[in-house]
């Protein structure tokens, strides 16, 4: 796909649109895909903050990596980055000296994006290891910043001796796919409501947006509600036979981003689709190429796709089962 092509998707009217409301009250983050190019943070809140990033950052010359922050923000207290990227360091330390203040929420997303890569005896492993398994995947997955010959060779070691395993990327969606019906069946049984996004790659991301959260919930301390996403995760890994952090992981640092729904993965040039239940079911027969995009899905006036759960759904249960403890009154 050219670059042409990719400016062209952007430049279209409905697709601003969607992507300007996904943004709404968070931190944007453009990475470059084959340069060392990062712009952060930004702020895009309407269609016309959309027409100046993709000008402003030459989306006709430059593909990046489109990612928004799990943390909601005071949109009207973010101050605008500024139009010379001179003063862009400034801009960067007032913004993360004002990051608390402006913290409004932290959604709950788990993050299901297995390597190709699959380690054995990973416990076993020391750090030589691991700075192996980092080159590797750097040199196949990301193709910058590291010797290829030299990375190509270490798998062929490990896979010799059987301390590793190459999936194919068909082989690692259906896994990524089979726990995500795990965790959407966990979901459905306590009557949430949340979102399932194709990250355009190998994976889905599952999100609990924060504003969905039963209010009672909203007083615990942010920096509590981190620690417990890492727990909940934990223990969702446990009920569906999965391995924390290797197959499943949950964004709960403050800082941490992902992927724009709707915009496009630049190394697979597939769009960053949210997922209805029908389009999850039959996940393995869609292609989310743009032009496939463009003639199966009716993207004007589009959202996020939330499965609604129930007009009541079970949060007291969600947080016994998974934190061991309630919160204020059932609702």
């Amino acid at each position: 796909m050219s670059l042409e092509e990719t400016k062209r998707y952007y430049d279209k009217g409905y697709i601003k649109y969607l992507i300007s409301q996904n943004c709404q009250h968070r931190e944007v983050f453009l990475r470059g895909f084959e340069h060392n190019y990062h712009i952060r943070p930004l702020k895009i809140f309407t269609m016309e903050g959309m027409d100046y990033t993709l000008d402003r950052f030459d989306f006709a010359k430059r593909k990046y990596h489109f990612f928004q922050s799990i943390a909601i923000l005071n949109g009207a207290r973010m101050e605008a980055p500024p139009n010379n990227l001179g003063k862009m360091s400034v801009y960067r330390k007032r913004f993360n000296e004002a990051f608390p203040s402006l913290l409004e929420g932290i959604d709950f997303v788990i993050d299901i994006d297995n390597d190709l890569i699959r380690l054995k005896y990973h416990n076993a492993w020391g750090v030589k290891r691991v700075v192996q398994r980092i080159e590797i995947l750097r040199a196949i997955e990301q193709k910058e910043h590291i010797n290829r010959v030299k990375a190509k060779w270490l798998l062929e070691e490990m896979i010799k001796r059987e301390e590793a395993i190459e999936l194919s990327p068909k082989q690692n969606l259906e896994k990524s796919h089979k726990i995500a019906t795990a965790i959407k069946k966990i979901y459905d049984k306590l009557r949430l409501p949340y979102y399932i996004v194709f990250s355009g790659k190998k994976g889905f991301h599952i999100r609990l947006d924060w504003n969905d959260f039963p209010s009672y919930f909203k007083v615990v301390e942010k920096g509590v509600w981190m620690q417990q996403q890492k727990t909940i995760a934990q223990k969702i890994a446990k009920e569906t036979d999965t391995t924390y952090g290797e197959d499943l992981d949950a964004i709960y640092d403050l800082r941490r981003v992902i992927r724009v729904p709707y915009s496009i993965h630049p190394i697979t040039e597939n769009v960053v689709l949210p997922l209805d239940d029908e389009q999850f079911k039959d996940f393995s027969n869609l292609d989310f190429s743009i032009d496939s995009v463009f003639k199966t899905v009716h993207l004007k006036n589009r959202t996020l796709q939330k499965h609604l759960g129930h007009e009541y759904p079970l949060w007291q249960d969600f947080f016994k089962k998974f934190l061991r403890k309630g919160f204020g009154k059932r609702t």
